[in-house]
């Protein structure tokens, strides 16, 4: 039997035989999975250099903002005044001690 002729008949029975199929497909569903992987994971990373340049781009411009636009020490008594706060709370806490009218 010419060699040739051999092989042909050996890859014709690996074809034909079903465990042989099966193992393929296996081999050939894992390298596609793989595959996928690789792409998905360099989505990924793309993505993520894209949002921390951008997230550093937005502190660099907060970094440069000057002090006096971020707080202002200008604004009126009673707004944000650590005093006008305490007396807030002070006022809804005797509020809200009060017994309640009788009916």
């Amino acid at each position: 039997m010419p060699v040739k002729q051999k092989r042909e008949t050996e890859a014709h029975s690996q074809t034909s035989n079903p465990v042989a199929m099966l193992s393929e497909w296996a081999r050939q569903g894992t390298e596609s999975f793989f595959a996928t992987q690789k792409i998905l994971l360099d989505l990924v990373m793309r993505q993520n250099s894209t949002t921390f340049k951008a997230v550093k781009e937005r502190f660099g411009a907060a970094r440069n903002l000057p002090a006096s636009g971020v707080w202002s020490g200008s604004q009126p008594a009673g707004i944000g005044s650590d005093r006008s706060c305490r007396r807030r709370v002070v006022e809804c806490h005797r509020l809200s001690s009060r017994p309640a009218a009788p009916r």
